[in-house]
This record gives C-alpha cells, structure tokens and sequence, in this order.
C-alpha cells in the first residue's frame, strides 16, 4: 500500500507539471484556459502532497526509513523527513530540512557534521549566534587553509565582539529604567516639599543662604539659552572659592547674527535629499547605537530643526551649574564593575577561540576552583570563570592590540577602565576622533565653498552626528582620565599622552566641545 500511494502521488505530480508546462508554452490557449489549467495543476500538486504523506507515514512504519524521508520531505513535512534522514545518516538531507523550516541551530549541527562548515555557519549567522559561529571555525579549524581561516575569522570575530555591547546595553538600560523611575517620585515628593516650604523660602528671601542659582537665572533671563538666541560663548577663569573651583560661562550679544559655529543652530537653507556626506556613519556603529543616538541621527536625516535644537555641541565634564543655564549634555560616566566583568570574561573567552597566544596564557592561569591540566583541553564557556585580577599588564595590553586591530574602540575603553591603563586610552581616544571628524575628508576646492550655504548646512549635519559619538565615547572613560591636563602641570608620560590628545582633538575639528 505504501508502494501505491507513492507512485498514485507521483502520477499527480506529473501530471500538474504537464499542464504547467502546456499553459506556459502553448500559446494558442487561451487566457481564460490557460488559467483553467493552471488551476487544475495545483489541485493535482494538492493530492500529490496528500498521498506522499500517507505513503511516507506507512513507510515509517514499516521500517523504510530511506523512503519515507523522501515522501514526507514531498509532502513538505520537513521536520518529521529530517528524523529519517537522520536516522540513515543523510545528515545534508537533513541539514536542508531545518533550514527550510528556519530552524537554523539544528540545521548547523547538522551541517557540521557533513563537514559543511561554510553552510554551518551560515546558519549560525542568520541566528546572530556569532559565539557558535566562533566555537564551530575553532573546532573545525583544520579543514580551513590559513588564508581562508584568516579571512573568516577577520568577518566573524568583530561581530562576536560587538554582540557584547549589547549585553553591556541591555543590563544599562535596565539599571536606566530603574533610576528614572526612582528620579520620577523623587521629583513629586520635592514638588510637595516646595508647596509645603514655599512661605518658608520667601522670607528667607534676604538671607546671604540665598538660592546660588540667582545669578544664573538673570543671565538665563538675559536670553542665554544657546536654543533660543545664538551668541558667542566665552570661557572665563576660574575663581577659588573654599575648597572647589567653580566655572562661570558668560556670553557676548554684541553679534546678533547666526553662530554658524554651534551646532545647535541649522541653516534655514532649502535641505538637500543628497545623504552621501553621512555615509561614513553606520547606524549600528558602536558610538551611536542607543536610543538618543538613533533620535539624533532621524532628527539629522529629516532635517527637523526643532528637535535639533534640542542637541548641543557641547559637553560638559565633571559637575557644573553651567548645565543649569546652558543647553549642554552632561557626561555622565555610568561604570558597572559587574557588567565591567562580565565583559572581560566574554573578551578573553572569544579572542583565545582564535589567538593561540591567549589561549596558551589561559591554559597557565587558574580559573575559579579549578585548573586546566592539559592543553589540548577546549575551553568551555561555562567553565570560563577568570579571576579578573590575577591577569597581568602584559596581557592586557595584548587584548588591548587585538581588539584595536579589529577597531573595537569601545571595548578597549572598557579594558582599560578595568585596568586603569592610560597611556593606551589617550590614543583610542584620538583614533575614535579622527573616525567622525569631518575635517579629514574635506579637500582644498571643498574647503573655498567655506561660503556656499548648502555646504555649510552639510558640515554641520555631520558635526551634529560626529559631537553625538564623542559625547558617548566620554561617557565610557573613567572621569579620573579624561580630567583636564594644562600644558604647563605636565609631569609625567600618562599627562603628556593626556595633552597630546586634547591637541588632536583641537585639530581634527573637535572646539568648543568640552567644558569643565
């Protein structure tokens, strides 16, 4: 009986190719027939299915494996025909079977072992599962040549590395959600508090404990919001006061004219759909991934003015009541050891899949009760707990020019808050601002159209985006390194790298950013 639903199914299958073929190429048909035969021939592809999955489910039970793979993959019963196919060991034949029914895992292991790597991996890479996309090249590594590994593992290691961010973003966002909440019933408790005291504070009004914010709100009355009345910014001394210094920021109204240098202010020119200025900013780029980015990078491309009136061009360092008065971003550096930690283990985990050096430096430490004893041992993830602080300067510094040769800027900076390694970060830091700096792509002819509205308008589009990526990449630094460095306090090596880096960042088109 199974014998005769399989071939009763293969005359139906023939029979509806027939008809497609005669409606395809019989031109004499009619329209009104050839849909006629169309239609009958996905009535027969209907009853071929049905009778090859009666045929494939007797052949199941009969112990005819083999055939009944063939009919239920047929019958495009793809999940049942993989089992049988797995079961006479055509592991291909059931690789396919997963992928069609999108179940990517399967089909990898599957594909792995037919010794299909490449199609393995493809599968692994449509999941985003770019661990087992290192774990599978790792242990299959010598079926590649060297060239054809180097090549694979430069495509897949930047993706491992940058699917990291998005566990350190994910438990940000988390902690995020947690402190505004916080922040919210904070500011209704302090709302009821003003209501309650608002007596108290107006007699109080005399008193040399006056609200020290009383000169900031005159000058923010005076029209200093950078949002609503451009002026030019000047950066006063400091004065002592006690034991901390405090910053004043004053503006000039002289020129009542556009400040073409803030970036807050955008050209009333006719906007120009011609995007090719942004090309070199990717939006899964690791600097402008969050939320705020991808607002700005939508207020940037629709050219909304109002919401890029909101974005300021500067940042302001450490805490200052300038934040207050001015339409500036606070960088607020939000450092999680934990979250610092679990980073780590992921770095070293995936750079010793693929560096024989860090492996062979892993294989000497030992991890938490325990000691890897023999070298040819895989290293499991689950089993990968490092004492974090046992690890030396030397191999740091090793991960460090890994992750630099990939361009992973952003993971260095958090090695070397882990660390505390300044000498290195000063650089990260400037080959991050040469990466968004406009100034570098501008040629001498582009240079003489300084005047030309439309390329004004696009200069600052880009700046818009490139002050957005380096306010993200100070909020990663530990405040202890990114303080300050005046020319004439240098002392050592760790303070020259410091300076230097402020001196790059005056060239590459980065003033008037950052305000201490």
């Amino acid at each position: 009986f199974a014998y005769h639903h399989a071939d009763q199914a293969s005359s139906f299958d023939s029979e509806a190719e027939s008809l497609v073929y005669i409606a395809k190429n019989n031109k004499a048909l009619s329209k009104t027939d050839r849909g006629a035969k169309k239609r009958e021939a996905k009535e027969l592809k209907s009853k071929a299915v049905v009778e090859f999955g009666i045929a494939g489910e007797m052949f199941a039970k009969i112990g005819s494996h083999r055939q009944a793979a063939q009919c239920l993959y047929t019958a495009e019963k793809y999940a049942e025909a993989a089992e049988f196919f797995i079961k006479c060991g055509q592991y291909t034949q059931a690789a396919e079977c997963y992928r069609i029914i999108h179940n990517y895992e399967k089909a990898a292991k599957m594909f792995e072992e037919s010794k299909l790597i490449l199609k393995a991996l493809e599968c692994y890479e449509n999941m985003c599962n770019w661990e087992a996309v290192l774990l599978c090249l790792n242990r299959n590594k010598d079926l590649f040549k060297d060239i054809e590994r180097e090549s694979l593992i430069r495509k897949y290691v930047p993706l491992a590395l940058s699917s990291i961010f998005k566990l350190i973003d994910t438990e940000n966002n988390e902690e995020n959600k947690t402190k505004e909440l916080e922040q919210k019933y904070a500011k209704q408790a302090d709302k009821i508090e003003e209501v309650d005291e608002k007596s108290d504070i107006d007699s109080d009004g005399e008193s040399d404990e006056a609200n020290p914010f009383d000169d900031d709100s005159k000058v923010q009355d005076a029209s200093l919001n950078l949002g609503d009345t451009p002026s030019n910014l000047l950066q006063v001394e400091q004065q002592a006061n006690g034991d901390s210094d405090e910053e004043q920021i004053v503006t000039s109204n002289k020129d009542q004219k556009l400040n073409d240098t803030s970036f807050s202010v955008i050209s009333k020119v006719e906007f120009d759909d011609n995007f090719e200025h942004l090309s070199n900013f990717d939006p899964d780029d690791e600097f402008v991934n969050s939320n705020r980015s991808y607002s700005v990078i939508g207020s940037v491309i629709s050219n909304d003015k109002e919401s890029l009136a909101s974005y300021s061009d500067f940042s302001i360092v450490g805490e200052s009541r300038a934040s207050s008065i001015l339409n500036v971003n606070t960088i607020q550096t939000n450092r999680d050891i934990y979250i610092e930690d679990i980073a780590m283990q992921k770095i070293i985990y995936y750079i010793s899949l693929f560096s024989e050096e860090t492996k062979s430096y892993l294989l000497k430490l030992r991890s938490k009760d325990k000691l890897v004893q023999e070298q040819t041992e895989e290293l499991s993830i689950d089993a990968f707990e490092l004492e974090l602080d046992n690890i030396d300067v030397d191999f740091v510094k090793t991960l460090l020019d890994v992750l630099e040769n990939f361009d992973m800027f952003r993971l260095c900076m958090i090695v070397c808050n882990r660390y505390n390694v300044t000498d290195q970060l000063s650089r990260y830091l400037t080959s991050v601002c040469y990466k968004y700096s406009n100034l570098k792509l501008l040629t001498t002819k582009q240079i003489l159209e300084i005047n030309n509205p439309m390329f004004r308008q696009k200069q600052k589009q880009v700046s818009v985006l490139a002050n957005e990526a380096i306010h993200n990449m100070f909020a990663l630094v530990s405040p202890d390194m990114i303080k300050q460095v005046k020319t004439e306090d240098i002392q050592d090596i760790h303070d020259k790298s410091k300076a230097e880096h402020w001196r790059f960042l005056f060239y590459l088109g980065f003033w008037r950013k950052l305000v201490y």
